[in-house]
């Protein structure tokens, strides 16, 4: 994957988390506060696996792969005081 595309992904993600946080504390009567904690998920990226008969994996490359668009997506868990 592109490392741009990852970063624009986790911009995004990061993005979001502070306008829901911003909604979440406007709904309740409250101002966002400074940001306490941030992570991210950090699954890793599934490849397919050989199959039994097929230790060297060489089959896979007779798989096909349809070209088109690539995906990229970023969690991330945002924590904000509220004033």
């Amino acid at each position: 994957m592109a490392p741009g595309l990852h970063a624009r992904a986790r911009e995004a993600a990061y993005d979001d988390a502070r306008a829901k946080a911003a909604q979440y504390a406007r709904l309740s009567g409250h101002e966002l506060g400074r940001l306490v904690s941030l992570s991210e998920d950090a699954a890793a990226c599934r490849r397919p696996a050989p199959s039994a008969g097929d230790a060297s994996g060489a089959g896979l490359s007779a798989v096909p792969v349809a070209s088109g668009e690539i995906r990229a997506a970023a969690t991330v868990t945002a924590v904000y005081e509220l004033d």
